[in-house]
């Protein structure tokens, strides 16, 4: 796959179940797309920082309706890495 593509490369359709559509909003969904497109950029520099990625992770669980029954596993910091 070309790390260069967007999601605009590709379509919801081809991607998902249809049948998710039908009982959920794609709105989150779509989202975590954009992050994970996102975190598999080529140049490190262009990627979003771990801290980035869990807010972004916090606000698509709030779009759905998640408010603070989901705890996130939290790992020891890395450092160096």
């Amino acid at each position: 796959m070309d790390s260069q593509k967007t999601k605009d490369s590709y379509s919801l359709d081809d991607i998902l179940d249809p049948t998710l559509s039908l009982c959920t909003p794609l709105t989150g969904v779509e989202k975590f797309i954009d992050l994970a497109i996102g975190c598999v950029k080529e140049l490190a520099a262009n990627r979003p920082t771990m801290n980035e990625v869990v807010k972004e992770l916090e606000n698509i669980l709030q779009l759905a309706g998640v408010h603070g029954n989901v705890e996130l596993l939290h790992l020891p910091h890395t450092r160096g890495l």
